[in-house]
């Protein structure tokens, strides 16, 4: 019964991605990384109590034998080292549980490992692997499905719009570049990827007409949506792939017809891309989806802009602590440090270096980054003992797309989850036939007083943790779900007369007390959301009423704002850590500046009100520019508050700096 609940779990843990909850902070993430953790953890103590309650002797050994394979324990390997540099990064709390933005921090990809074991360990024998591979297609069919009806949701959109029927208001996420139930393009085209590799094993190993008609279809279904994502990355990742499996299979075969077909079909996208390279403006691309964007090389080169410039912060961090990283999730304090100001105006806060290489050398630095690549050579080795056929072919190409897309990109929930479930399936069919005999974990059960303790103490260990790591998270989640929509709701109330004004500041207060008690809720992840989400909401109330004068000068008004503000100051104050990302420390000190400023009569312009939270936000910015002294942005802020402030010295020092910078724009 144990082992039974246990594999339930596992294929639960593979329905993640289709976790999303738009009531939630980061819906497409945030619930989906506790759903999966919730999952694993219980599919580990259903586990345990098997091996508890087993009355086998030989159970220990035979899940021995099953760990000792050369993959799991490079898969293994890897994450303990990013366990390891996690917890010994600048921010070792951040990099070990994240954030609800990103929630991949060690605690999550220990999971990532757990998750991995649980299917090498459960499903060891052919007619097993089938039900988690099954089930990983069941899931990617449903967030293709979304992805389709978030192209719906477009063209509805636009049929309102034009006085026609109504949108389909309850598809999160609709734009002509589909994500799916996984919030990004990138991320579902790169979860797609692993996709068709597991299509193309069942399409292989299983002969029944219905299935492979079935698997056919859902094939074609996914290159679609994989093309309507737009992500040039991952569909060079699919044309390399496929040109490997067309060339690999040309060796193999043995008849001259065969050989002559593959050779002309790899042979193909050369002639594309040569006639592409010739003819960039022939109308025939952009005809076809998904290739509109790939072949648009005005837009890819803007694009990539950005990327090459994050990627230099990425080498010099690296250069920085090249043995031990930064700490997973920390990516944000070498790019702050090695800023380049041409960032300003187009992206200029980035947490990801959009490059798998380079985030697991940022995140662990070599010590991460060589047993990462180590999991690939340990892969290769393992394929390189099978038997020439078109499923070695298919394992050939695989991680070649994988890395391809992943130049471009970074590995999330999604993504580990499929490239797990794709590297169990290579460790659970092995290449001889005497590796093949994998022993299941099936045993008699037997109960005695000491088995019943220790699977009490497994229970309320695992149970224990799910509270702190899950249960509280998730309620804290809510809670700062619900401070931000009563900010929507302040922010969207009109300042007209007095009466709306006096709902306003109603209904800021109780955004405050939403914020307060999202702040004072215990938990390990959330408390430096919670707080920058308050500082951003007090920046745009003092936005909006500057825009009304009597309101934004009235004495009670400033007073109540000015507590608001303490205490937000209080918590930054509190909380050091938070300084490590600069992004928040720069929120804080335009809370204090704005503060300190207050409109004239006419709300032309603004005049200098108090000196204090002044001297206070311009010292952040200044400590702030001590260690990233390339922020443009921080630069213009100080350059402005020297301008509403009468201090030239200041002005001409922060203009000259500015221009520095920055000298295509004008600063005059």
């Amino acid at each position: 019964m144990f082992l039974f609940l246990s594999r339930i779990f596992t294929l639960a843990a593979l329905a993640a991605p289709l976790v999303l909850f738009r009531e939630s902070f980061f819906p497409f993430i945030s619930v989906k990384a506790i759903f999966f953790r919730t999952s694993v953890e219980l599919g580990l103590a259903a586990l345990l109590l098997h091996l508890i309650f087993s009355t086998e002797r030989d159970t220990w050994q035979r899940l021995w034998k099953r760990l000792k394979q050369p993959l799991v324990i490079a898969v293994a390997v890897f994450t303990f080292a990013f366990i390891i540099t996690s917890l010994a990064g600048t921010a070792p709390g951040l990099s070990f549980w994240s954030n609800f933005e990103r929630g991949e921090g060690g605690f999550q990809v220990l999971h990532y490992l757990l998750f991995f074991l649980l299917l090498v360990l459960l499903f060891p024998k052919r007619e097993q692997l089938r039900w988690p591979l099954f089930t990983h297609l069941i899931v990617s069919f449903f967030v293709s499905v979304y992805a389709l009806l978030q192209l719906a949701a477009v063209q509805a959109f636009f049929t309102a719009s034009a006085g026609g029927g109504s949108a389909l208001s309850w598809i999160v996420g609709a734009s002509t570049r589909v994500s799916g139930t996984l919030g990004n393009p990138s991320y579902l085209a790169a979860y797609l990827l692993f996709t068709f590799a597991v299509i193309s094993y069942l399409f292989i190993n299983y002969k029944a007409t219905w299935l492979r008609w079935s698997l056919g279809v859902l094939f074609f279904f996914q290159v679609f949506i994989l093309l309507k994502t737009g992500t040039r990355g991952a569909l060079l990742g699919l044309i390399a792939a496929v040109i490997i499996l067309l060339i690999t299979n040309f060796f193999i075969s043995k008849k001259q017809l065969t050989k002559q077909i593959l050779l002309g079909l790899a042979a193909l996208p050369i002639i594309l891309m040569t006639f592409f390279f010739q003819y960039p403006e022939a109308t025939v691309w952009s005809k076809i989806p998904g290739l509109d964007r790939l072949t648009n090389l005005e837009s890819a080169v803007t694009g990539i802009q950005p990327r090459l410039w994050t990627w230099q912060s990425g080498l010099d961090g690296f250069a920085d602590r090249p043995l031990l990283g930064w700490g997973a999730e920390n990516f944000a304090v070498p790019f702050d440090r090695h800023y380049d100001a041409r960032h300003f105006g187009i992206e200029s806060f980035f947490d990801r270096t959009h490059n798998v290489f380079l985030e697991y050398a940022i995140s662990g630095g070599l010590l991460v980054l060589i047993p990462w690549l180590a999991i690939w050579v340990v892969y290769y080795r393992v394929v390189s003992r099978r038997k020439r056929d078109i499923w070695w072919s298919v394992l050939l190409a695989m991680p070649a797309a994988y890395l391809i897309q992943g130049f471009f990109l970074f590995d999330v929930l999604a993504i580990y989850l499929a490239l797990f479930l794709f590297l169990a399936l290579v460790v659970n069919t092995p290449p001889t036939p005497e590796e093949s005999e994998q022993a299941d974990l099936d045993a008699e059960m037997g109960a005695s007083g000491l088995k019943v303790i220790l699977g009490g103490l497994v229970l309320l260990i695992i149970f224990t943790n799910l509270y702190m790591t899950a249960y509280r998270p998730l309620q804290k989640n809510f809670l700062l779900t619900q401070g931000v929509v009563f900010d929507q709701i302040t922010l969207s109330i009109p300042l007209e007369n007095q009466e709306r004004a006096q709902q306003f500041l109603q209904s800021f207060d109780k955004t405050v007390g939403n914020y307060q008690t999202a702040y004072e809720y215990d938990s390990v992840v959330g408390q430096e959301e919670t707080i920058g989400s308050f500082t951003k909401f007090f920046i745009s109330v003092m936005e909006r009423i500057t825009q009304v004068p009597p309101l934004a000068t009235n004495s009670q008004v400033r007073a109540r704002l000015a507590e608001v503000l303490g205490l937000a100051n209080e918590w930054y104050e509190a909380h050091p850590t938070i300084d490590q990302n600069l992004k928040n420390r720069f929120i804080n000190a335009a809370a204090n500046i704005q503060y300190s400023l207050v409109p004239t009569a006419d709300a032309s312009s603004v005049v200098l009100a108090d000196t204090e939270y002044l001297e206070r936000g311009v010292a952040q910015l200044e400590d702030a520019l001590m260690e990233a002294p390339n922020r443009i942005e921080y630069v213009r802020v100080l350059l402005k508050v020297s301008q509403v402030a009468g201090d030239e010295e200041a002005r001409a020092k922060w203009l000259e700096r500015a221009k520095e910078l920055r000298p295509d724009m004008q600063w005059e």
